[in-house]
């Protein structure tokens, strides 16, 4: 279905709403190039006018960027990150995965990846550790899981382990 939401609507925020859902299904299918070059198609051609909507893409972005290894999967991160750094989140009329209040810390999980694109052996840049730091309740149980795969991704396995065991505890 998404798919096809994809290839036959000329809406850009079904199409975005779409290729999100589509590019997290090709991630967790073994996938990722191709779910970059989906979000890559989706945020570089007539991008959903969305904020939420952006970021949950490039978020999806992220973690495939980090699977399929390639370089210039990272380096288009920056190039978003950098062009959508104005965005103000607002409501947004399609689900997004996160919730708005932890959009500096999915901005901080996507800059870890972008700011490793210089070779195809970079490891995921360090990241700041003020994400230890509790948020809102609400907000809580994502910050725990968007730093325990920061942690995994940085080689920081006890932490990895404790934040992602939390996280799935409050889930």
């Amino acid at each position: 279905l998404s798919s096809s939401a994809v290839t036959r609507s000329a809406d850009p925020e079904i199409v975005g709403h779409a290729a999100r859902t589509r590019a997290s299904i090709l991630v967790q299918s073994a996938r990722p190039a191709q779910a970059c070059d989906l979000v890559r198609s989706t945020l570089d051609g007539d991008r959903p006018s969305d904020a939420r909507l952006r970021l949950a893409l490039m978020y999806v972005a992220a973690s495939a960027a980090y699977y399929s290894g390639e370089p210039a999967h990272r380096v288009q991160l920056r190039r978003w990150l950098d062009e959508t750094a104005e965005d103000v989140l607002g409501d947004s009329e399609f689900p997004t995965p996160l919730p708005a209040e932890s959009a500096a810390l999915q901005r901080a999980y996507i800059a870890m990846y972008a700011d490793s694109g210089g070779s195809a052996h970079s490891c995921p840049a360090p990241w700041d550790r003020r994400w230890l730091q509790p948020m809102s309740a609400t907000v809580e149980p994502y910050r725990r899981l968007i730093v325990g795969a920061m942690a995994y991704a940085t080689e920081q396995s006890e932490l990895a382990v404790t934040e992602l065991r939390e996280a799935v505890d409050k889930l």
